[in-house]
């Protein structure tokens, strides 16, 4: 008899699973603002504040737009914000790095860091005109101002 309740448990317990849905929410389109970074491809960091980081391998400034380093926030209202909070420079050579395509990571002071797949260093055989860079972008002065990459 026990046997047979652990077994109606656990089909009653499957079934509770099985009919309860997984919500979904877009919460960014990217390409909808000018000078949006496009096709994310890493993963996101939060921040204490409920912000989002990311970094997207396409977009930006300029008309071949190199990247961006990104925030997403959100509004209180359940839509969100995006901030750009940099954009790569989109001519082969730039020592600021193209391309970033890994995810960042913060340290105490609120810098982020992460790397590029071009840009940087000239020296290397890149199809990205450089064999890319590691870098630490700063949030702004106390004073106001805008972030500084420092690579």
């Amino acid at each position: 008899m026990r046997k047979f309740a652990i077994y109606i448990l656990f089909i009653t317990l499957s079934w509770s699973f099985a009919t309860a849905q997984a919500q979904y929410k877009v919460i960014w389109s990217f390409g909808s603002v000018p000078n949006d970074g496009g096709f994310p491809v890493s993963s996101l960091i939060l921040d204490g504040k409920g912000n989002l980081y990311g970094t997207t391998p396409a977009g930006g400034a300029g008309m071949f737009g190199s990247g961006t380093i990104f925030e997403l926030s959100p509004n209180g209202d359940g839509n969100w914000t995006e901030n750009i909070l940099y954009s790569f420079c989109s001519i082969i050579g730039c020592p600021d790095g193209a391309v970033p395509k890994a995810g960042l990571v913060f340290d105490a002071a609120g810098n982020l860091y992460g790397t590029t797949i071009g840009g940087g260093a000239f020296n290397c055989q890149s199809g990205q005109g450089g064999c890319g860079t590691a870098f630490e972008l700063s949030p702004p002065p106390p004073s106001g101002g805008g972030p500084g990459l420092k690579p």
